[in-house]
């Protein structure tokens, strides 16, 4: 009896035996290498922490610090906010009164800044009651007073400031201002253009318009070209626009004044 060999199956069964054989060395190796990458994900994972904690404590530290510090100064602390609390309380409350002169101006002035002209008007007018040696305060009663359009009762305050200090140059711009809202140009140009002198004497050209000290400045170009005086209006607007080429307000003067 002749016995029939499949040659290929032997193979097959050998190449099994092999594999079967070496499955443990390859297993073992591709462990050796997955717990390496873990570990390295894991040391990676704990250095971030580590730097969110050392980052979380320098942040408490601080917080206890400054903690500690509010605790050390919470006297002054308290006064600092009664005080803040009473001016704003004053500022918004036209019908305060107090006996001190500088804290009704300050109350004024901040009433004016937000436009309550209305209410800052007897807060001046009081302040000058009790201080009138105060151009600064007088200065104040006068722009309340344009801007609830008493022209006249400005004027007579602006001149007790000028009379205190004579280069005020709120003072003189304000009576400007009056002026020409009452339409006297002559007078507005007189008191403009002495404003606006008076001013590049004291600070010079470049600095006066770098902190924006030159309303007086601007309205005199204005002023000059309503008048027809375009000569006059582009020597004063060249002077300005050689500091601040870029002024969008005298740029367009200067529209109108190149305008035939």
């Amino acid at each position: 009896m002749t016995m029939f060999i499949d040659r290929s199956g032997i193979r097959n069964v050998l190449l099994v035996i092999a594999v079967v054989s070496c499955a443990p060395t390859f297993a073992q190796e591709s462990r050796q290498e997955a717990e390496k990458r873990i570990r390295q994900q894991i040391e990676a994972e704990i250095k971030v922490k580590e730097t969110k904690v050392k980052a979380l404590e320098a942040e408490l530290e601080l917080v206890r610090s400054k903690l500690n510090d509010r605790k050390k100064n919470i006297e002054l602390i308290v006064k600092q906010r009664v005080d803040s609390s009473l001016a704003l309380s004053k500022a918004n409350d036209p019908s305060a009164t107090d006996d001190s002169a500088d804290e009704l101006a300050a109350a004024a002035w901040l009433l004016w800044q937000k436009q309550k002209y209305a209410e800052a008007r007897p807060k001046f007018q009081r302040a000058v009651e009790l201080s009138p040696k105060n151009a600064n305060t007088w200065n104040g009663l006068g722009w309340s007073n344009i801007h609830l359009g008493a022209h006249e009762k400005a004027r007579e305050a602006f001149k007790k400031t000028l009379e205190l200090m004579p280069n005020h140059g709120g003072a003189r711009n304000g009576m400007g201002q009056s002026y020409l809202a009452e339409g006297k140009l002559a007078d507005a140009t007189r008191e403009l253009l002495k404003a606006t002198e008076d001013i590049i004497e004291e600070f010079g050209e470049k600095e006066a318009i770098r902190n924006q000290m030159t309303v007086s400045w601007i309205t005199l170009v204005d002023v000059y070209l309503r008048q027809g005086e375009k000569e006059k209006a582009k020597q004063w607007a060249d002077r300005y626009l050689k500091h601040a080429p870029d002024d969008a307000n005298m740029k367009k003067l200067q529209e109108r004044i190149s305008k035939p």
